[in-house]
């Protein structure tokens, strides 16, 4: 990937990997991973301060026009929205998205990158 990288993981067997390589041996610290899954707990709005360079736009990863949307989630297209001026075009992805987006399909496309895909606008 990129320098400077936003890696979103959803994908048990990537993440795993990606965070022993980054926390234990130490490759590719500029990579800021997140995990999509986690993202979806109430509980992460506790663990946000540990993603300085991330922008969440509301508590927690949720379906649009739901009740936990409407008590401060936020969908895939808002988080990206949130964040593609910061790392520009340089977004990837691993696994698939938890719940059915359609601003996100209607406004990014993802573009195969190895054995990850690149969000672009």
């Amino acid at each position: 990937l990129p320098m400077n990288s936003l890696f979103i993981i959803n994908y048990d067997q990537q993440w795993t990997s990606i965070r022993y390589m980054q926390e234990c041996e130490g490759v590719r610290p500029d990579i800021t991973s997140v995990n999509l899954s986690m993202m979806s707990y109430l509980w992460w709005e506790s663990k946000r301060f540990l993603y300085d360079k991330i922008v969440f736009p509301g508590t927690h990863y949720t379906r649009g026009n739901t009740i936990p949307w409407i008590n401060g989630g936020f969908t895939f297209s808002e988080f990206i929205n949130a964040n593609v001026n910061q790392y520009n075009e340089n977004i990837f992805i691993g696994g698939k998205l938890n719940y059915d987006d359609p601003q996100y399909d209607e406004k990014y496309e993802e573009i195969p990158h190895g054995l990850v895909r690149r969000i672009v606008n």
